[in-house]
C-alpha cells in the first residue's frame, strides 16, 4: 500500500514543481553537495519548492542511510524525502517518505537503502502536497553508509537448512530495503513437509510484511506468499526426494521497507498424515465405505495445500467412487449429501465437486469449514458418481483439514416430476381456484411450475398460500404473469420452523374471458431440495361490492370506498400518492381528495356537517367511510386540507382538534389501522417511518394478533390531537395530511427505532373480507389561535 500511496503522491506533487525542482532539471544539478556524515541544512521556503541534494556512493554493497530531522513543532510543511538514483525521474525513484501528516512533532525520518554498485545518488525534499512552506521551518539533513556482509542473497550463497530439527530454527531480518534471504534444505524422502515462518514484528509497529517464495530442484518456483503478519505462516507441501535442494526466499512485500527490529524465524519439518498420495485422481479414486442401508461414507483430510504457481504440485485432492447406479430406489433417486469439518476451527474453505460417471458436473460447492456441517439434496446423474474434496481457490491447508462425507442414495415420491415435469412454465400443471394440492421440491434445482385460468372480465383478486413442516427448502413463491414477477414471497431459513407463506394481488379486468397467470416455486438460492411435501392453495375471488357492506356502528350513514372504485377515480377526484415502505418498496396509490374537502359547495352531498359553536369555534363532522383491506398491501388513502377555515377570509393563527373514531361491527383477523401522514415537501411522496419529516405522526388501532371486534377513539382521555397553522414552514405552505387506512402488519419490530428500523421476521400482512373497517373523523377550528392553551 505504502508504495502505491507515493506513487500517486509523486505523480501529484511532480507536475507541480517550481523552476529549481528536480523534474525541471534536466542535468541534474542539485542545489547542493551532500558529504558522509555531515548534517546540511534548508528550508521550504515557498510553495511548490523542491530541495536537491546529491552524492556519489562509489562502494558495492553498501547500505545508505538518509536521515532527515526538523527543529519545529507542529510543523506547517509535511516534509516528502525522495532518493533517486543516476537521473532524477519516476523509473529510478529508489525509495520515499514523508513526516505525519498535520502531526505535532517534528520531523523525524529515516530510509535505509541498499546500494548494490556505484551509482549517483539524488536526495529531493519537498513539502507532501506542495501546498505549504515556511522559511523559519528548518530541517537538517545527514546520509551515511556501512558496508554489508550478507551471504545468503542467492541460491549459491544461500544458508542451509536442517530438516526435521527442531533446534535448527534460523532466525532473520529484513536489514534493508531490497534485502533478500535465501534458504536451501534436501528432502531424502517423499513426504509431506511443514515449512514454517515465524514472524514476530516490532511491538511498536513496522511496515514490513515479509514474502517467501518456494523454489524447486530444478529452480522453479512452486509457490509463494506475500504480506505475512504476525500470525506466521506455513507452506504445507508434498515434496519428493531429490539430489538438488529446494530454496525458500524471504523479503519484503514490495521490497520498499525493512526493520531491524522484527525478525522471524524458518524451520522445516516433515508432517505426519495419513495421505497416501493414491487417491489425488479420477483414475485413484477411492471407493466410499458402506456405513449403513444406502449410505456411503468417508473420513479423511485434505494433508497439504496447492500450489498457486506450479501444476507439477497441486494440492492433496481426494478422489472417491460411489456406486449410486446399483442402488435400486422407488421413485426419483436422490443423493442426500452431507459434509462436516471435523476441526471445526480452521475455516478453510472446502471445494466439494460431485459428477456423474460421464463426468458431468451435478454441483459444486465451496464449504467454509468451521460453520454448520452442509447439507444439500439432489438429483442423481447416471452411471456410478464421483466425489471431489480439494482446498478451495488458492485456499491454504495450514494443518492436516479433517472431514466426514456421508451420502445417501434415497428413493422420493413426486407426481409432478414423472413424464416432463413441471420444471418450465411451458409444462406448468394446471390447476383450479380453491383446490390444494401437494408437491416437493425434491431435489437441488427442482422447479414446480403451475398455471391458473382467471376470469378477468370484472377485477379479482388471486391469493395464495404456501405451507411446509421443517425442511432444508427455503421456498421462494413467485405470482408471474408475461415473463414478469407481480408478487414474490420466501423463507431464507427453512430449517429453522415450519414454513407459512401467503400473499394475494389484485386483478384488472381486462376485454380477455381469462388471463393464464403462473406460480412458481422453488429453493430461494436454488440450492436445497427435500423429501418432505409443501401445500398449495390458490383462490381468485371477486373483489368486495358495496352489497358486502353492511351500515356503519349506530345505523349512521356510511360511504363505502371501493377498490374498483378508488383504481377508476380521475384526476379531478384523486392525486398520486408514493409510500416509501423500504427502499426496494415504493407501492403507489390514489388518494381520494373529495370525501374530506369540507370547503367544497355542496357539503350535503357529501354528508359532511359545519356547526358554529357558541366560543367562536367550529365543528366539522364528516360521514362514516367504509372499506377493505382488499389484498396483501393493499392502503386505502384520504386527502385532508388543514390550512385555515376559510381561504377567502384566512386567520393568522389557528388550530384543529382531531378526532378519529376507527371500528368494526365483527370480528376480523385484519389488524385495522389508520395512519396520519404528513407531506413535507408537498410533492405527494410520503413514507411509512413516523421519524421521517414525510412519515406518519399519529396511528392507532387493532394491534393484537387475535381475531376481534374494535371500535377505538382517538384521542381518549386527557390525550390531544390537533394540528394547526405551525404544522409546517416550508414555503409555500402545504397544509395537507393523509390519513392511510391499513392492515397493521408489523413490518418492523414493535421494539426498534423508528429512525433506524429493523425488519420483523415473520410480519402479519393480512387482508380479508370477513369485515369491512367504519372510520369517522371530527374537527374542531380554533381560530386565532395556534394550539390549545
Amino acid at each position: 500500500m505504502k508504495k502505491i500511496f507515493y506513487i500517486a503522491i509523486m505523480g501529484l506533487i511532480l507536475s507541480a514543481c517550481n523552476s529549481d525542482g528536480p523534474d525541471n532539471n534536466a542535468d541534474n544539478q542539485a542545489n547542493g553537495e551532500l558529504m558522509l556524515n555531515r548534517s546540511v541544512a534548508g528550508s521550504i521556503s515557498a510553495e511548490g519548492e523542491v530541495d536537491l541534494y546529491h552524492i556519489s556512493v562509489n562502494d558495492a554493497n553498501t547500505i545508505l542511510t538518509v536521515s532527515v530531522e526538523g527543529d519545529t513543532v507542529h510543523p506547517d510543511v509535511d516534509l516528502l524525502v525522495t532518493a533517486y538514483q543516476n537521473e532524477v525521474n519516476e523509473d529510478n525513484r529508489l525509495m520515499a517518505d514523508h513526516a505525519p501528516e498535520d502531526s505535532y512533532l517534528p520531523a523525524d525520518i529515516d530510509m535505509n537503502i541498499y546500494i548494490d554498485q556505484p551509482k549517483e545518488i539524488y536526495i529531493a525534499v519537498r513539502d507532501l502536497m506542495d501546498d505549504e512552506a515556511d522559511p523559519e521551518q528548518r530541517y537538517h539533513l545527514t546520509v551515511s553508509t556501512a558496508s554489508i556482509e550478507e551471504e545468503n542473497n542467492d541460491f549459491s550463497s544461500a544458508t542451509q537448512l536442517t530438516v526435521d530439527n527442531q533446534g535448527s530454527i534460523v532466525t532473520e531480518k529484513i536489514d534493508y530495503v531490497g534485502d533478500k534471504d535465501c534458504f536451501a534444505f534436501n528432502i531424502t524422502q517423499e513426504g509431506i513437509y511443514s515449512i514454517t515462518i515465524d514472524y514476530e514484528p516490532f511491538v511498536g509497529g513496522t511496515q514490513v510484511r515479509p514474502a517467501a517464495r518456494l523454489f524447486g530442484p530444478d529452480g522453479a518456483m512452486i509457490d509463494s506468499v506475500s504480506n505475512i503478519t504476525g500470525d506466521g505462516f506455513k507452506f504445507l507441501a508434498h515434496l519428493t526426494a531429490s539430489a538438488n535442494p529446494y530454496h525458500v526466499v524471504i523479503e519484503d512485500t514490495g521490497n520498499d521497507d525493512s526493520d531491524q527490529s522484527s525478525s522471524y524465524g524458518i524451520s522445516i519439518v516433515s508432517f505426519d498424515s495419513d495421505e497416501n498420495y493414491q487417491n489425488d485422481s479420477k483414475e485413484e479414486a477411492l471407493q466410499m465405505t458402506l456405513s449403513g442401508g444406502s449410505t456411503y461414507s468417508a473420513d479423511a483430510a485434505l494433508d497439504y495445500a496447492s500450489s498457486s504457481e506450479d501444476p507439477d504440485h497441486f494440492g492433496d485432492r481426494d478422489w472417491y467412487v460411489i456406486p449410486v447406479d446399483s442402488v435400486n430406489v422407488t421413485g426419483i433417486k436422490v443423493i442426500n449429501f452431507t459434509m462436516t469439518d471435523q476441526d471445526n476451527i480452521r475455516n478453510l474453505d472446502y471445494r466439494i465437486s460431485l459428477m456423474e460417471e460421464s463426468g458431468a458436473v451435478l454441483f459444486a460447492h465451496d464449504y467454509n469449514g468451521g460453520s454448520s456441517p452442509y447439507v444439500c439434496q439432489m438429483k442423481a446423474g447416471a452411471g456410478d458418481h464421483f466425489l471431489l474434496v480439494e482446498a478451495a481457490g488458492t485456499d491454504r491447508v495450514q494443518g492436516s483439514a479433517a472431514y466426514t462425507v456421508d451420502i445417501e442414495v434415497i428413493g422420493v415420491t413426486d407426481p409432478a416430476e414423472a413424464g416432463n415435469g413441471n420444471n418450465t412454465e411451458s409444462n406448468a400443471t394446471v390447476i383450479t381456484s380453491g383446490a390444494a394440492l401437494e408437491g416437493k421440491i425434491a431435489f437441488r434445482s427442482d422447479v414446480d411450475w403451475y398455471r391458473i385460468q382467471v376470469p378477468t372480465e370484472s377485477p379479482k383478486i388471486l391469493e395464495l398460500s404456501l405451507d411446509s413442516a421443517e425442511s432444508m427448502v427455503e421456498y421462494d413463491v413467485q405470482i408471474r404473469l408475461n415473463n414478469d414477477t407481480l408478487k414474490r414471497q420466501y423463507d431464507t431459513n427453512g430449517s429453522d420452523a415450519a414454513t407459512e407463506l401467503s400473499t394475494s394481488i389484485y386483478i384488472d379486468a381486462n376485454s380477455q374471458t381469462t388471463t393464464d397467470y403462473y406460480i412458481k416455486v422453488a429453493d430461494y438460492q436454488d440450492d436445497d431440495g427435500d423429501s418432505i411435501p409443501y401445500n398449495l392453495l390458490v383462490n381468485v375471488v371477486p373483489v368486495p361490492a358495496d352489497a358486502n357492506v353492511s351500515t356503519a356502528p349506530g345505523d349512521e350513514y356510511r360511504y363505502y370506498f371501493s377498490e374498483v372504485e378508488e383504481r377508476a377515480m380521475d384526476a379531478s377526484r384523486s392525486t398520486d400518492l408514493e409510500l416509501e415502505i423500504w427502499t426496494t418498496e415504493q407501492p403507489e396509490f390514489k388518494a381520494d381528495t373529495s370525501l374530506f374537502n369540507f370547503r367544497a359547495a355542496d357539503l350535503a352531498a357529501l354528508h359532511i356537517t359545519k356547526t358554529n359553536n357558541p366560543d367562536g369555534t367550529v365543528t366539522i363532522t364528516f360521514p362514516w367511510i367504509a372499506g377493505f383491506v382488499d389484498y396483501q398491501g393493499d392502503r386505502d388513502f384520504y386527502k385532508l386540507d388543514l390550512k385555515t377555515l376559510d381561504p377567502a377570509i384566512p386567520d393568522t393563527q389557528w388550530y384543529y382538534d382531531v378526532e378519529i373514531r376507527l371500528a368494526t361491527r365483527a370480528a376480523t383477523g385484519v389488524e385495522y389501522n389508520w395512519k396520519f401522514y404528513r407531506d413535507h415537501n408537498g410533492n405527494g411522496i410520503i413514507m411509512d417511518n413516523p421519524g421521517a419529516d414525510d412519515g406518519y405522526k399519529a396511528n392507532n388501532g387493532d394491534v393484537t394478533l387475535t381475531s376481534e371486534a374494535i371500535d377505538i377513539t382517538t384521542p381518549s382521555g386527557t390525550e390531544t390531537f390537533y394540528v394547526g397553522d405551525r404544522w409546517t414552514t416550508e414555503n409555500p405552505r402545504d397544509y395537507s395530511v393523509y390519513i392511510g387506512m391499513s392492515d397493521f402488519d408489523f413490518r418492523n419490530l414493535p421494539t426498534s427505532n423508528p429512525d433506524d428500523p429493523v425488519a420483523n421476521p415473520d410480519p402479519d400482512n393480512d387482508w380479508g373480507y370477513d369485515a369491512p373497517y367504519y372510520f369517522k373523523v371530527v374537527l374542531t377550528y380554533h381560530p386565532g389561535v395556534s394550539y390549545p392553551q
